[in-house]
């Protein structure tokens, strides 16, 4: 119950912030190749790739995930998962990656929630060790 408020406030904030921030032009390009990019409790820098598609305001794709990417400790390789949950409102995206790789936990989601410009995207995404419930915010730049 205290994860799904901490979630449920957070989405609300961000809705709320960029509620007040001046949107101009027409929706954003959700689709395209995105990379990822965010910090750890630890002061590293780790990212990902995300190609979105959008049909209507479904958010399709798929990331390449660098193997325990979520977790306090990343080793080699790589994996392709695919997006779940994904929508969208207006500038607001949502969707959710799930890693298979060694140390995440087996039902790990992680949660993306983001105000999307045609070129970058910023926001904030749960589930990621080592505190799944705290917001940790990222940033998106299209790629191609």
């Amino acid at each position: 119950m205290k994860k799904a408020l901490k979630i449920s406030s957070l989405f609300l904030a961000v809705l709320f912030f960029f509620a007040w921030t001046p949107v101009q032009g027409q929706a954003p390009d959700f689709e395209g190749t995105w990379e990822i990019t965010w910090e750890t409790l630890t002061g590293d820098t780790r990212s990902f790739t995300a190609t979105l598609e959008k049909q209507g305001r479904i958010i399709l794709g798929m990331a390449q995930l660098p193997m325990g990417i979520f977790t306090e400790e990343q080793s080699e390789g790589m994996e392709e998962v695919g997006l779940t949950h994904g929508d969208t409102h207006g500038h607001i995206a949502t969707f959710h990656v799930h890693p298979t790789t060694p140390g995440s936990m087996d039902d790990q989601v992680i949660a993306l929630y983001a105000a999307v410009g045609d070129e970058r995207m910023e926001g904030y995404m749960t589930g990621v060790m080592p505190d799944p419930a705290t917001a940790v915010p990222f940033v998106g730049v299209k790629r191609y």
